[in-house]
């Protein structure tokens, strides 16, 4: 009896390990589609809306200014004519420079968020928020 109970709880531990490598898996590949599709869309917009050159954030917020700790709360941002988006501190991997884009955000303590925006032309653009946690 013993020895069906260990090798039952060997072929549990493998099952268990190969779900998480498939889930893991998956939630990578989505990941990567996401980000692909963003890129795909940045690309024709780009192409697709006429402006100066100018380099601009048309908007940057939170969807609250104050929130619980770890309460989950959106934070969007709008750049025209941008080579590379960076929030500091770092609080997303991968930003895009999109018209219009919103991600989750959780934070633990009150936070300023900076948004930089690096032009195509050169120069940079910056913009501020504060969210406050009680």
């Amino acid at each position: 009896m013993k020895t069906v109970l260990r090798y039952s709880g060997v072929g549990l531990l493998i099952a268990l390990a190969y779900l998480a490598w498939v889930g893991l898996t998956r939630h990578n590949a989505n990941r990567e589609f996401e980000r692909a599709a963003e890129e795909s869309e940045a690309a024709r917009y780009r192409k697709l809306v006429p402006s100066g050159t100018e380099l601009k954030i048309t908007q940057f917020y939170a969807s609250k200014q104050e929130a619980a700790r770890g309460e989950s709360i959106l934070v969007c941002y709008g750049v025209e004519n941008a080579r590379s988006v960076r929030i500091e501190p770092l609080i997303e991997q991968q930003l895009l420079p999109l018209p219009v884009k919103c991600f989750p955000f959780a934070p633990h303590r009150t936070t300023t968020l900076k948004l930089v925006a690096e032009g195509e032309q050169g120069g940079e653009a910056t913009a501020s928020i504060t969210v406050r946690v009680r």
